[in-house]
């Protein structure tokens, strides 16, 4: 399946994080080398949890970079039932983000 992850706005990360599933945000910025290199690993990764996974750009959402205490990037949070569960920073090889994931999802 060809799953694009989608970048979502503020509402939209609401609206996802108010239903009763998994979600995996991930923060990330145009400018940011170690964000491009995890993008394919973040997007193979995300084809194979059982979590919607999307990202959402630092800059034009500051708002809730901040209410989140996003501090670097690439940063993942792994959300369960509107609750953090687990965060991920920085670019990491696959088997190791998808372990953390799922330990995030349990």
């Amino acid at each position: 399946k060809n799953v694009v992850v989608e970048s979502i706005n503020k509402a939209k990360f609401q609206e996802e994080i108010k239903k009763e599933k998994s979600v995996v945000i991930k923060f990330t910025a145009e400018w940011c080398s170690p964000c491009k290199q995890l993008a394919p690993v973040f997007k193979e990764v995300s084809e194979e949890v059982s979590a919607e996974c999307y990202e959402i750009d630092v800059d034009e959402e500051p708002e809730l970079s901040r209410q989140w205490n996003i501090m670097s990037i690439p940063t993942i949070i792994v959300i369960k039932q509107g609750k953090e569960k687990i965060r991920i920073y920085g670019a990491i090889p696959k088997k190791q983000l998808k372990e953390r994931i799922i330990s995030g999802l349990e």
